[in-house]
């Protein structure tokens, strides 16, 4: 390049200044466009897979209509060394007074998965305390530390509850909700869930666990959306599978002679 060339392409710029500095912004503003989408979705996918190591979230959930027993966990219980698990036990409920669809779950005792991050005040210490998911503030501005709040739903759903007057003593979230607003869907009320209540153990009269959150341990040093973790998990379901297919085949036979004994005085009644 000659110093004729340089002098001429510095005077062309001078010539029109306002030209080369618009061009040069729209430069600057399309490389600094593309640093950030470039580092967002790394950032995005460190500080997702910090969250999950925190809260311990759940790589699988294995529900029944049938309920999960005891002989369920047992079950499980003899991969302890592979897994980490806790039984959940929840009731869905479409409170009357507001038409809002509410999940109620049992706080299991020690938190081995899906660890809760409190919000404000703390997780229920007494029976009469209850623990509302954030979103419920929401929905609901009355809604504080230290009100009462009543489950109101049928008559029937009622007697599901050993006691449905509770204290507002705080307010989570739940690495199970990654949305602010979704919370799943559900067979009561609209189909979907608005938000999620917590209570101690003991409150809810079912006797068998509705869910079973379980977290595989070979996934705890994977990078969550990689290629590894993708294919360890298919292999984990499977094993889970596997692990507990001969439970159902028990818990359905077990439900058919709960309802034979049931149903045999009836059976003898109308035969006499």
């Amino acid at each position: 390049m000659t110093k004729s060339y340089v002098k001429a392409m510095f005077r062309e710029i001078g010539r029109s200044k306002a030209r080369f500095f618009s061009i040069m912004l729209i430069i600057f503003l399309g490389v600094a466009f593309y640093t950030g989408i470039r580092a967002t979705g790394p950032d995005m996918l460190q500080a997702a897979d910090d969250y999950y190591a925190a809260q311990k979230l759940a790589t699988n959930s294995v529900q029944s209509t049938a309920g999960l027993t005891k002989q369920d966990l047992a079950v499980l219980h003899q991969h302890r060394s592979q897994i980490a698990y806790q039984a959940v036990k929840y009731l869905d409920i479409n409170q009357l007074n507001n038409n809002q669809t509410v999940r109620v779950a049992e706080v299991p005792a020690k938190q081995r998965v899906n660890r809760l991050t409190v919000v404000s005040g703390h997780l229920p210490r007494k029976a009469n305390e209850i623990v509302l998911d954030q979103q419920a503030r929401t929905l609901q501005s009355h809604l504080k530390l230290g009100s009462t709040y009543k489950i109101a739903t049928t008559a029937k759903l009622n007697k599901s509850f050993n006691r449905r007057t509770f204290t507002v003593v705080g307010f989570v979230n739940s690495p199970r909700y990654i949305e602010k607003t979704t919370r799943g869907v559900t067979t009561v009320g609209k189909g979907t869930l608005d938000y999620f209540a917590l209570v101690k153990p003991g409150t809810l009269t079912q006797k068998v666990a509705s869910r079973i959150d379980v977290q595989f341990k070979n996934l705890a040093t994977v990078a969550p959306y990689s290629a590894t973790y993708k294919h360890r998990q298919r292999v984990n379901t499977v094993k889970l599978k596997s692990w507990l297919k001969p439970q159902a085949e028990k818990r359905q036979a077990q439900l058919q002679r709960q309802a034979h004994a049931q149903l045999a005085p009836q059976v003898r009644q109308v035969s006499q």
